[in-house]
């Protein structure tokens, strides 16, 4: 919702059965970089919400939907309150959005790769 300055990242299992939503906001940086900041994680079974979880206002919320997810930082790289997360664009188009993630204070070399896909 680029109106409305938020974004939902949704997991679907088993045909809907069971529904995990991630809700965030986003700030643009660059004409290829945001910094993204988590609001919420829902889970979802048989359309019932089942567990949500509100994270703490700025940038350091992201380290609380890592420790909710059990994602823990590996190889004695340290995420604390204060991190931030980032989204690296290197294709986007109306329907599609290639991007590297990565959190202040991880290791720079070490990025996840997203493909996002709009549904209409």
């Amino acid at each position: 919702d680029m109106e409305g300055g938020f974004y939902l990242n949704k997991l679907i299992l088993l045909n809907g059965i069971i529904e995990a939503v991630l809700q965030a906001e986003w700030r643009v940086e660059s004409d290829q970089r945001w910094a993204v900041i988590f609001n919420d994680i829902a889970f979802s079974v048989f359309g019932f919400e089942i567990f949500k979880k509100e994270f703490a206002g700025g940038l350091g919320s992201r380290d609380d939907v890592l420790n909710t997810l059990d994602t823990l930082a590996k190889d004695g790289y340290q995420r604390s309150a204060a991190n931030g997360g980032w989204w690296d664009m290197t294709y986007t188009d109306e329907d599609l959005r290639v991007l590297y993630t990565s959190g202040a204070g991880t290791d720079p070399t070490k990025k996840s790769l997203f493909v996002l896909a709009r549904t209409r």
